[in-house]
């Protein structure tokens, strides 16, 4: 994908804050905010990494968790970018790549990012999130 090329070498990736300028720094988004064009507009400089889950329910983003809650995780993206400013107290997470690896990563994605749920399945779909993760979001905006 232009724009979003997949990086590699999580082991060299700092677990800063992502508000230190001139740092890299790995995100964890989970909702719209996946879209490529959401990432390009607001993380120009970012590069995917890989695909990964979180374990649970992430504070804040209530609007995921029926589906956390029904299949024990979250799946989303991982995009490597340079530091920048965050519009909360930025939360750390152990996420867990596809191999099993686990690595740390800022959560990325805001309450706006889940609000409109055709926006989240398209990301989800467009990622080729696993089956049955597409399929309990499908499942949570039919019931909405």
């Amino acid at each position: 994908m232009e724009g979003l090329k997949r990086e590699g070498v999580l082991s060299t990736l700092p677990s800063l804050s992502p508000c230190v300028k001139g740092i890299a720094v790995l995100l964890f988004l989970c909702a719209a905010d996946m879209h490529p064009s959401h990432i390009r507009a607001r993380f120009p400089d970012a590069r995917f990494v890989d695909v990964a889950q979180y374990a649970g329910s992430l504070p804040g983003l209530t609007a995921l968790d029926d589906v956390a809650v029904a299949g024990g995780e979250v799946w989303g993206i991982l995009v490597r970018t340079e530091a920048t400013e965050m519009d909360d107290e930025p939360m750390q997470l152990a996420v867990t790549l596809p191999d099993g690896e686990q690595t740390l990563a800022t959560l990325a994605t805001r309450p706006i990012d889940v609000a409109d749920a055709v926006a989240v399945e398209a990301a989800v779909r467009y990622w080729e999130l696993p089956p049955a993760y597409r399929a309990r979001i499908i499942a949570r905006d039919a019931a909405r």
